[in-house]
Order: C-alpha cells, then sequence, then structure tokens
C-alpha cells in the first residue's frame, strides 16, 4: 500500500495537472514534453531578484509492507512515512545563460518487524547546472549535474554528471552526452561508480505525434 501526498503552491503550472495533449510543457533545457512529473524539479515562479527565481515542493509519502514475502513464520512487515521538501533556485543574468540549483531534504520514519523502529535524513543534491542557450541557431549545451530523461523512460530517468548537447533543426534532433553516474548525498557524502557513459541519440518526427528515433551508446569503464 502506498500513498504519496503532493502539496504545491500557486506558482506551479496548473496545467501540468491536465492530459498530455491537453498540456504539453516543455521540460527546461531538454525541449522534451511532459506531464507533471514529480522527479522534476520544482518550476521556478516565485522571483527574487533579477534573474533569480525561487521554486519549491513538498510531499508527504506513506507506504506499508504486509508479509511481503509471503513467509508468515518470519516477521517482515515494513512501513513508512517520508516527508520531504524539494528547493530549486534558476538564475539568468543573460537570455543565453541560465544555471540551475536543485536540492531535496527528507527524512525517513521506518517501522520494521523485524528492526524496530529508526529514522534517517537526506539532504541530496539533484542537480547543479550551467545551459548556454542557442550560441548558434538551434544549439543548446549543458554541463554539471543534469537529469537525463526521455519521454517513455526507454533510455534512462537518472540524475548524472557530465555533459550534453542538443540540436535542433525543423523536423530533426540530435543529443550527445557524456556522463558518470555519482550519488550526491550532502549529509554523508557522495560516490561514483566508475563508468563514463557515452551517448548518442537522433530523432526526426516526420508528422505530429510520430517521432523515429536511434540510439548509439558505450560505457567505459575508467578503474584501470
Amino acid at each position: 500500500l502506498t500513498a504519496v501526498l503532493l502539496l504545491v503552491g500557486p506558482w506551479t503550472d496548473r496545467s501540468a495537472f491536465a492530459q498530455p495533449k491537453e498540456a504539453a510543457v516543455k521540460e527546461a533545457g531538454t525541449g522534451e514534453a511532459a506531464i507533471f512529473d514529480s522527479g522534476a524539479a520544482p518550476r521556478t515562479r516565485i522571483p527574487l531578484a533579477p534573474g533569480l527565481s525561487l521554486g519549491f515542493r513538498t510531499e508527504l509519502q506513506y507506504q506499508r509492507e504486509d508479509n511481503f514475502d509471503l513467509e508468515k513464520a518470519v516477521p517482515d512487515d515494513v512501513r513508512f512515512f517520508e516527508p520531504l521538501v524539494r528547493v530549486a533556485l534558476s538564475y539568468a543574468p543573460r537570455p543565453m545563460f541560465s544555471l540551475l540549483i536543485d536540492v531535496e531534504g527528507a527524512r525517513r520514519f521506518l517501522d520494521d518487524e523485524e528492526n524496530k523502529k529508526k529514522s534517517e535524513s537526506r539532504l541530496e543534491l539533484k542537480q547543479a547546472y550551467l545551459s548556454v542557450n542557442e550560441p548558434v541557431p538551434g544549439l543548446t549545451v549543458q554541463a554539471g549535474r543534469i537529469r537525463f530523461k526521455d519521454n517513455r523512460e526507454w533510455l534512462y530517468d537518472e540524475e548524472l554528471d557530465g555533459g550534453r548537447i542538443f540540436y535542433v533543426f525543423s523536423r530533426f534532433a540530435a543529443e550527445a552526452s557524456v556522463t558518470q553516474k555519482n550519488t550526491r548525498d550532502l549529509l554523508r557524502g557522495g560516490g561514483g561508480d566508475d563508468i563514463k557513459n557515452f551517448v548518442l541519440v537522433g530523432r526526426y518526427s516526420p508528422v505530429d505525434d510520430v517521432e523515429i528515433a536511434g540510439k548509439r551508446q558505450r560505457a567505459l569503464c575508467m578503474d584501470l
């Protein structure tokens, strides 16, 4: 049993709760259409200073697992309650340049039938990247800790460290990236997996709602 409650303010894009065809919105920097996505950074709609904006979102999650392995002789019931808040800051001093910082903090209260009650906190850097938007028409360059996500999540849905380039021309689009997966817990430190990902994706949309895509990927272990 899982229940999630999202608390959002008036700065949230209300159209994001509608059906996809009625409320397609563009994810910042990606050009991908999306509906409401709890994994995305909060939309920064609260102005703080010229070019500087704030956004935040809170979430309450409750999950209960009773007799999860169907073995009644072993106590394994688990319940947890987790409130979290996600805060994003965006800074765009000029139309060509923008910076996004996205941080999530949470505290999980766990009631484990075997290990009893315990709680733990986390403070995670979800995203922190610089975008250079259209130094030439159709080109976007990003570097830092970036969320990678495609519409259907067939390729990935992860926060990765590295850089990527987009190029869009008419109905053609291409993306190239070099990344590494790391953990960025600001309370406990982080770690990486020593694997570099090299990805090249091409897309062509002959008509609306139809897309042809191809992907080339290579993973290289750097642990020598």
